[in-house]
């Protein structure tokens, strides 16, 4: 059963709500009189609207402020940005892919990134290239922008072989892995982590879990996937890619905020 109240573009019902006020339509309506108001491919819904209103029983002052209402709603529905699907691997319905999104979001980079991530494992095989591959195309980026802001949100660990270590210890050995493993190149981002995750066991300890990239406060990336190639490439996880200005602004305050406010901690050693 089709729906009674279709929903048409804003343009058209702007147009259907300035022909219903200079009296250019009347009832009764007809397909004729509704096409010259109407692009072709909406006239047939444009008729059933018209008539489902004027037969809720709205008259032509009530007919135009309901058209006017429907195409400001319809307006901002269509200047909300939509969302991308972000997918990584086995991918059926034609998303994006995590590792692709990453790329051109550190790429075209010109002001400010923000990145969370909570695994940055990565250890270059044999003979291979030192630095995890995910995160070198944004090494490239700072080297070729001197004036792009870095900031990388890392969950620390206190490893089984740590327990009897102070927080200087734990952040000295994930700096020298950082550096060795992980970002052997320069400039270096400025690194932040949450301190209570290296609270002794029993304690209230936290995790820095969240998993995302924002871009200029013009894109932002959500994802499962870690910054890690098998997060990127091989693993099964689901993402969102916003190009939403306010909302991406929103999510850089946010962990703004957290240096602001104290929460997270700077390794100012990876300099």
């Amino acid at each position: 059963m089709r729906d009674p109240f279709p929903v048409l573009s804003s343009a058209a019902l702007d147009a259907l709500a300035g022909a219903v006020e200079r009296g250019a339509l009347v009832t009764p309506f007809g397909a004729m009189q509704v096409g010259r108001h109407v692009a072709k491919g909406e006239q047939a819904d444009a008729l059933r609207l018209i008539e489902a209103l004027h037969a809720a029983g709205l008259d032509s002052g009530a007919l135009v402020a309901a058209l006017r209402l429907a195409a400001a709603a319809r307006r901002e529905g269509e200047q909300k940005p939509r969302p991308s699907l972000v997918w990584s691997d086995l991918d059926i319905g034609g998303s994006r892919n995590t590792a692709v999104v990453c790329n051109e979001l550190f790429r075209g980079a010109r002001e400010s990134v923000i990145v969370s991530t909570f695994n940055l494992g990565h250890k270059a095989k044999n003979g291979g290239s030192k630095g995890n591959p995910v995160l070198r195309p944004l090494a490239k980026r700072m080297a070729d922008v001197g004036t792009l802001t870095v900031r990388l949100f890392v969950n620390l660990r206190r490893l089984e072989y740590m327990s009897d270590f102070t927080e200087r210890e734990v952040e000295d050995a994930f700096v020298t892995w950082l550096r060795k493993e992980i970002w052997p190149w320069d400039p270096v981002p400025e690194v932040y982590y949450d301190p209570r995750s290296l609270l002794p066991e029993g304690e209230e300890s936290s995790c820095l879990h969240a998993k995302c990239v924002v871009v200029d406060d013009e894109r932002a990336f959500v994802t499962s996937a870690n910054l890690t190639e098998a997060a990127q490439s091989r693993n099964i996880e689901a993402g969102v890619l916003l190009e939403d200005p306010p909302f991406a602004r929103q999510l850089r305050r946010q962990f703004e905020s957290l240096i602001d406010r104290g929460y997270v901690r700077r390794l100012t050693r990876c300099m």
